[in-house]
């Protein structure tokens, strides 16, 4: 137990030092800016812990699917990498629209491995949220367990998601268990925890048109 957990340590050291080079080169990625590219871009974010023999532990990372029409809505082409911060993980200056979490990044990662778990159909389904243009979307706060390799078992969404992503060359190792819904929340309180948190933290109040609505929001509140 104590090897895994200095192992967990240094796993979070070792994200915390990569998100650390990558701010380095937010001009060239907008998807990292603070700061919206231009009056529709949004921000979407989730909020999901794992639960473990050690307690709960936050997600790394996730992966967000714009919902497109097409035949199955839910298996979608283009899975976008959502960066944590904090809390949260964020999908930033992303297209308005309707989103979900399709599949997470568990924290602690052995032998420089990430482990992605694509999530089951009905907790997609749970995290479903429209985003208006210029806004900020909140998918909601989960805690999740993984339970048994669902390879051969899990539905036909989740084994979707795990065959796309592990065919993508920069997509480290994915495990394809069960992951099962424990709580979820995204009440009105949850929503403002969510948005004044993102406005400190993510955008450091200078989120421009991003920060002045999420303040107009907080304040419909008070």
């Amino acid at each position: 137990m104590k090897h895994l957990g200095m192992v967990c340590i240094l796993s979070s050291l070792l994200t915390l030092s990569a998100c650390i080079r990558i701010e380095v080169h937010e001009k060239n990625h907008p998807d990292l800016r603070r700061q919206p590219v231009d009056d529709s871009a949004v921000v979407v974010g989730l909020s999901m812990k794992v639960k473990a023999l050690l307690g709960s532990g936050p997600i790394s990372g996730a992966y967000f699917v714009r919902l497109e029409e097409k035949k199955d809505i839910l298996k979608q082409d283009r899975p976008m990498l959502a960066i944590f911060n904090g809390s949260y993980v964020y999908l930033v200056n992303a297209q308005p629209g309707r989103y979900a979490a399709v599949a997470v990044l568990y924290p602690c990662r052995l032998f420089d491995k990430c482990w992605i778990f694509p999530l089951p159909k009905s907790l997609i389904e749970q995290t479903i949220t429209t985003v208006a243009p210029g806004t900020v979307g909140y998918l909601g706060d989960y805690e999740i367990e993984l339970s048994g390799n669902a390879r051969d078992g899990g539905d036909d969404v989740a084994q979707y998601y795990f065959h796309l992503l592990s065919a993508r060359p920069s997509v480290g190792d994915i495990n394809l268990l069960l992951a099962l819904p424990l709580k979820s929340v995204r009440d009105e309180q949850s929503t403002q925890h969510f948005l004044k948190l993102t406005d400190e933290k993510l955008l450091e109040k200078r989120g421009v048109k991003w920060s002045s609505w999420i303040q107009e929001q907080l304040q419909m509140h008070y």
